[in-house]
């Protein structure tokens, strides 16, 4: 998986499934077989994020505009395609992230869940919501169990706090 965040413009839309027509040419010019790729848009709307209580997400500080969660699932059967599969993956979203920067309809924003290993989504919280959550950690797991000693998983980056 991996994922970008837009503002709902039919422009940066349309550059989103350029990225994935792209991503498709090159696997299917890769000769992968067995490969699942799919492009989801999923909605984000302002009224939405301002819902139940706050959270360090940084969600209620996006404004009033509508998003996009844009998330690529890839699935394939051969290990040996792993960097090739990765590195499309990635190229895709970072197509759509510099046409969405170069026309400001860029997001700071990344849904966790559909990070990949190479994306940093904490940081996309805002500095205060990220210092809030490596307290919390120190805090609540001061010997960094969680931070060092649990594979996988993406980390708060306070391994050197404890």
């Amino acid at each position: 998986m991996a994922t970008t965040t837009i503002k709902n413009d039919p422009a940066t839309l349309a550059a989103a499934h350029l990225a994935y027509s792209d991503a498709i040419t090159a696997i299917r010019s890769g000769k992968i077989g067995d490969v699942g790729w799919t492009i989801v848009f999923q909605p984000l709307l302002p009224e939405w994020t301002r819902k139940g209580d706050p959270n360090p997400l940084g969600l209620a500080k996006l404004g009033d505009e509508a998003l996009v969660i844009i998330n690529f699932t890839v699935s394939w059967a051969d290990r040996k395609d792993d960097d090739f599969i990765k590195s499309t993956t990635r190229n895709a979203v970072e197509q759509i992230d510099s046409y969405a920067n170069a026309h400001g309809t860029g997001n700071r924003y990344r849904y966790l869940n559909y990070c990949a290993e190479w994306q940093r989504s904490f940081e996309e919280y805002g500095e205060e919501n990220w210092r809030l959550l490596r307290e919390a950690s120190s805090k609540y797991d001061p010997e960094g169990l969680f931070q060092k000693g649990c594979v996988g998983g993406f980390k708060l980056d306070v391994v050197d706090g404890f």
